[in-house]
């Protein structure tokens, strides 16, 4: 089930200028596993609390082990690839006061077998497009290498990029981020992605 809370914290726009105001934090993966660049650990520990407790309300859990990160992407990165994270739920607020369409996450229904991500070597394709310069040629051939994967996994629910909604679904659907979108902190995808377990 996914679960969506719009208007989900009273002060979105402090939250926001934590991350603006922090931009030296920002760190992008030294393993080319993700795209952009994270603040980890940046969420200050009320939020964090914050969100553990709605998670574990919403899903009637008790988890205690979050981690949750400020996430900036820029439109180089194109969009995200298909997925799954290691742990039991996945947390995405959208922070970006306008973003454009088709910005905010898929999940998908189907639970599509990891032996299709590994015959197409999905992590060598994002491993490599996330160490090459990005050009014209390097994301046409991204994209295409995207869309011949996705096509194995079915039927997606499309969540909205709205500023202030929280998502939160089982880490274990498989699931993307869409178009990523602008050029830097200010004007890009910002979010603060988080992992319960």
């Amino acid at each position: 089930m996914i679960h969506v809370v719009d208007n989900y914290f009273s002060n979105p726009f402090e939250i926001r200028s934590r991350a603006l105001s922090n931009s030296d934090m920002f760190e992008s993966d030294v393993d080319f596993l993700w795209p952009g660049r994270r603040w980890k650990y940046g969420v200050d520990q009320f939020t964090v609390k914050k969100i553990l407790q709605d998670v574990n309300r919403i899903t009637e859990s008790s988890f205690t082990n979050p981690r949750f990160h400020y996430q900036i992407i820029t439109e180089e990165y194109l969009r995200g690839a298909i997925h799954r994270d290691e742990a039991e739920y996945t947390v995405v607020i959208f922070l970006s006061p306008e973003p454009p369409p088709n910005s905010g996450v898929s999940v998908y229904g189907k639970i599509s077998d990891q032996k299709v991500l590994n015959k197409f070597n999905l992590s060598g394709i994002k491993s490599n497009f996330m160490r090459s310069n990005k050009t014209r040629i390097d994301k046409i051939r991204y994209g295409i290498s995207l869309n011949v994967i996705d096509k194995f996994f079915g039927e997606e629910n499309h969540i909205t990029n709205q500023f202030n909604r929280c998502v939160i679904f089982n880490s274990q659907h498989y699931h993307k981020a869409q178009r990523f979108f602008g050029n830097n902190l200010k004007d890009s995808r910002l979010t603060i992605i988080g992992f319960v377990s």
